[in-house]
Formats: structure tokens, sequence, C-alpha cells
């Protein structure tokens, strides 16, 4: 996931859809979500991935990006099964043995 992170985190446009993305979403009224069943927070990945990339602007050292790790979670169920052994999670993104 480390890798993935940084390498998003050099796409531009990404950067400025993320702000733009998150200030739309704090400008857009309660009543306009609730008309339409949601949440005020649309899509929080978005705005966790934000905050991760400004909290790593603002270090000099490495960051845990728990926050954004429990929120992909829970927006991603599968990326919080366990592993066959249930002491971690699975492993996402390898290929499966036989």
């Amino acid at each position: 996931m480390s890798a993935t992170v940084q390498v998003l985190r050099a796409v531009p446009e990404l950067q400025a859809a993320l702000s733009e993305y998150v200030i739309s979403c704090n400008l857009a009224s309660a009543s306009d979500f609730q008309r339409f069943g949601r949440s005020r927070e649309p899509n929080p990945i978005a705005r966790s991935l934000r905050d991760l990339y400004t909290t790593m602007a603002h270090s000099t050292g490495g960051v845990m990006p728990l926050a954004f790790l429990t929120v992909l979670r829970a927006a991603v169920p599968q990326f919080a099964e366990r592993s066959r052994t249930g002491n971690s999670y699975a492993q996402q993104g390898s290929a499966s043995t036989i």
C-alpha cells in the first residue's frame, strides 16, 4: 500500500481533484446529502487520503497511514480480510497458491 500511496501522491491532477472535491463537499448543505439518503460525508476515502497527504507534506519522517487504512477497510471490506491464520490481515493483490 505504501508504494501505491506514494505513486498517487505524485499525480498533480489527483492532488487538485482531492482539494476541489473536499472543498465542494464542505460547501454542500447537509440537507442536500440527506435528500439523497447519504451522510454528510459522501466519500470518506477522498477526505482521508487528502488528510494523509497533508500530514505527509508536513512531516520529515515516516507517516503511519492508520486513519486512511481504517477508512479504506470500512469502505472496502476486502481490505479487512484476515489471513488464514487469523493473526494478521490478508495480503492483497498477490497471486493465490493452490
